[in-house]
């Protein structure tokens, strides 16, 4: 298997932990890359003391292939970074509960931040499909940067999103993606080809933490419900006054919190 495309962010001229602690690799959401994350990046380099790998997920930037599926792109993740301790918002935390299933040897921690864990009613696994499907269509006619800004736009204007200004969604960012790609990527990665994980993620043995933000209903009812099952063995985070993308809306708070959890776990 391929090895994935990283940047790493120093917390300083020069380092003071390089070698002793357990690598951190931050994993970026649908239609973001490594860009949009650099400025949470930076920070939690600095809280922590320590550098941070930033990925672009394959269909996303320059990283091929766009169709590989979550498993794949696990297994690309755990060839690339060995052990480490994998941070996913959204799609990324859903790749990162992957890492932790499947290359359990490459897990030395797991923070998923508005991750879903996966759909197990079967007219719900339909709906959604339907939805990616007209979701990856709109990208696939889409011809110019205009057409795509329009659509980030349109996307992230969506009630989970909570109406987060365009700079807080780091609209630029997005706008080095390919639309052809990303939406090969959904047709491989999205939610509906995903399978319901939570007893699995109940069996793992690593620090485990979930972050939601205070004003996203859906992701705060799924974290109660995977702290419900999980109990001790999860760390449930909830950060005040934040949407479903809070680390561009409270990145400070987002940085204080796995900072904590990364000190208090050990890793």
């Amino acid at each position: 298997m391929a090895k994935i495309l990283f940047h790493t962010i120093a917390p300083s001229a020069i380092p003071t932990k390089l070698q002793d602690e357990n690598k951190i690799v931050l994993i970026h959401g649908f239609t973001q890359n490594a860009k949009t994350l650099t400025p949470f990046a930076r920070l939690l380099a600095k809280l922590t003391n320590r550098p941070l790998h930033l990925v672009d997920l394959p269909g996303h930037n320059s990283q091929n292939p766009p169709n590989l599926n979550l498993r794949e792109i696990a297994e690309m993740l755990g060839d690339t970074f060995g052990s480490a301790v994998f941070i996913g918002y959204s799609l990324g935390g859903r790749i990162a509960y992957h890492i932790a299933i499947h290359r359990p040897e490459a897990a030395a921690g797991l923070i998923a931040i508005g991750a879903n864990p996966g759909l197990i009613d079967s007219s719900a696994l339909q709906s959604r499909r339907e939805s990616d499907e007209k979701l990856a269509l709109s990208l696939s006619q889409i011809t110019n940067e205009a057409e795509l800004r329009k659509f980030l736009m349109k996307w992230l204007s969506a009630p989970i999103f909570g109406g987060i200004h365009p700079d807080q969604a780091q609209i630029g960012s997005r706008l080095v993606n390919e639309p052809i790609k990303l939406a090969q990527s959904l047709k491989s990665t999205g939610l509906a080809e995903q399978s319901y994980l939570l007893e699995e993620l109940a069996s793992l043995k690593v620090p485990f933490a979930y972050l939601y933000g205070q004003n996203d209903a859906k992701f705060g009812q799924i974290g109660h419900l995977m702290k419900e099952r999980l109990r001790d063995n999860l760390d449930l985070i909830e950060v005040a006054s934040s949407g479903h993308y809070l680390l561009g809306e409270r990145p400070y708070e987002c940085a204080i919190a796995i900072s904590q959890f990364l000190t208090v776990s050990n890793i």
